[in-house]
């Protein structure tokens, strides 16, 4: 993910200064012992408002996108919900029939 990105955040500061210092945050998001670096680093004021600043619009992108596919995948559970309900009672119906003739 950082070197997709590189080229776009290595300077990003609101002020010019570097967010990703050469090789140090490529070592932190490789390494697992340095968690508590990376949330520290994405969580800071000054790499969210580099990234509002600079990738607003595809984030904005990014969570619509997710908003269509959750409620398309909600549409889809419903279909096959009510579809499975429908095969349900028509098994029960039958199952009724059967008993009635077997009584």
């Amino acid at each position: 993910w950082v070197l997709t990105v590189k080229s776009c955040y290595w300077k990003v500061g609101t002020h010019g200064q570097e967010l990703l210092l050469e090789g140090k945050g490529l070592v932190t998001f490789k390494q697992s012992q340095s968690v508590v670096e990376l949330v520290m680093l994405l969580c800071s004021q000054e790499w969210q408002t580099s990234l509002q600043k600079h990738a607003g619009l595809a984030f904005i992108e990014l969570i619509n996108e997710g908003r269509l596919l959750s409620h398309a995948m909600k549409d889809h559970i419903v279909r096959v919900a009510n579809e499975a309900e429908f095969i349900l009672n028509r098994m029960r119906a039958d199952d009724v029939l059967k008993h009635a003739e077997f009584e």
